[in-house]
């Protein structure tokens, strides 16, 4: 019971903290995210994100959650092994249904079979991994594809001469952090978007 209660708990926080910064739960991208990353990345994410409003909202539900257990205590009642038993047997018959279920529709191969996991916050964790790790996931196309470039290289190795204009230094500018604030076109002091600040001169569209 307690094990739950500590899973739900945290199934909570992680999913909250989700749902207030990306609007998003926990998804097979989550996971990309957090397994792609290093320490460095970690620790600037948790310096970027986790800033004093969330830290008084998270410590806010937990001393709400230890107010009420601490003056609230849940009143002890006795429950007789018949009961127990039929609650038991219910919790078993339950989870056979749902196994079954999962079952059938894995082995008919009917689309998503185990999408009924994705439905609750404790066993989102484990659909994610499943859809991660699956045959037709974006991480098997990401391996196939390293492996496609690692053959294709070898195949080169050896055959390209350098030329003797070829340039000295080659700068690779990747946009998938890009963002306005750091734009000059929008503002920003360095000039680093000469063309489409002219583009915009041009327009009379300014900022």
């Amino acid at each position: 019971m307690l094990l739950l209660v500590g899973l739900s708990a945290i199934a909570l926080i992680v999913e909250g903290f989700l749902l207030y910064s990306y609007r998003s739960l926990i998804t097979p991208y989550v996971l990309d995210a957090i397994l792609q990353t290093n320490f460095k990345e970690a620790r600037e994410f948790f310096i970027a994100f986790l800033n004093l409003k969330i830290f008084l909202i998270a410590l806010g539900f937990l001393l709400a959650g230890y107010g009420y257990f601490k003056f609230f205590p849940t009143p002890q009642t006795t429950l007789s092994p018949r009961l127990i038993g039929i609650f038991f047997a219910l919790y078993v018959l339950l989870s056979v249904i749902f196994i079954a279920d999962v079952a059938n529709r894995y082995f008919k191969h009917k689309p998503e079979p185990f999408a009924k996991l994705n439905e609750n916050s404790l066993t989102r964790l484990f659909y994610s991994i499943r859809q991660y790790y699956g045959s037709t996931s974006f991480y098997t196309s990401y391996k196939q594809l390293v492996s496609n470039y690692q053959a294709l290289r070898e195949s080169y190795q050896g055959k390209i001469s350098k030329s003797s204009d070829s340039p000295q230094h080659i700068v690779l500018v990747i946009g998938e952090s890009t963002q306005r604030n750091f734009l000059e076109v929008y503002g920003y002091e360095l000039p680093n978007t000469p063309f489409l600040r002219s583009f915009a001169n041009n327009e009379g569209g300014g900022n």
